[in-house]
């Protein structure tokens, strides 16, 4: 089995450095986007599994970013996460690629959780 590939989109380097360090960890081959633009640069040239999303960037929106792996890996998973969102928000938030939304500060069970229910991580 090969590792799910995912990529973490987040404009904060700290919570990137994190949550790449936990999911190499946990098998997965980890990727990082800066902001909404570069994600959407990202997943117009390469098939991720799964992304880790945080919605309220300032380099370029995660709504910007849904729309766009909507249109280009219409099959791809993600999972939202969101800092200042109320509950309401959270479950407003559809899209068919959305598989799971986290509010932050998030615990680290519930994210390995959600990211390997879209993606399995390797077995080596």
């Amino acid at each position: 089995m090969t590792a799910g590939s995912i990529l973490v989109v987040d404009d904060d380097a700290a919570i990137r450095g994190v949550v790449r360090a936990i999911l190499r960890r946990h098998g997965f081959v980890v990727d990082e986007a800066a902001g909404g633009h570069e994600a959407i640069a990202r997943i117009e040239q390469q098939r991720f599994d799964v992304l880790l999303l945080d919605l309220l960037m300032g380099s370029g929106g995660g709504e910007d970013v849904l729309a766009a792996l909507n249109a280009v890996r219409p099959g791809a998973k993600c999972v939202v996460i969101m800092s200042a969102a109320s509950p309401a928000k959270l479950a407003a938030l559809e899209s068919p690629n959305v598989a799971a939304k986290l509010r932050k500060p998030f615990d680290i069970d519930a994210l390995l959780d959600a990211v390997q229910s879209c993606c399995p991580p390797s077995s080596n």
